[in-house]
């Protein structure tokens, strides 16, 4: 496993000669990490966003009415006074 300076950045250079170690000590991890070159950060280097995310609730999914239609505009009267 690769040890990274000081928290959760490395440098360029050690990215470049050991980028298999990285990746393993980044999914071990579960953390992103900063890479460096000459001081200023380049890249961050992360799990893919679907290993990211926590997993779905199926009690959450939200189902609309077979005539709804999320793009149509809301009729006048339906709006609060105060933003008519």
């Amino acid at each position: 496993m690769i040890m990274i300076d000081r928290g959760s950045y490395i440098t360029v250079e050690v990215s470049e000669t050991s980028l298999d170690d990285l990746l393993r000590t980044i999914r071990e991890r579960q953390k992103p990490i900063r890479v460096y070159r000459d001081g200023q950060p380049v890249a961050d280097i992360s799990l893919p966003l679907q290993e990211r995310l926590p997993p779905t609730d199926p009690n959450l999914k939200v189902t609309f009415a077979p005539d709804y239609d999320p793009t149509e505009g809301i009729p006048e009267d339906e709006w609060p006074e105060q933003l008519r």
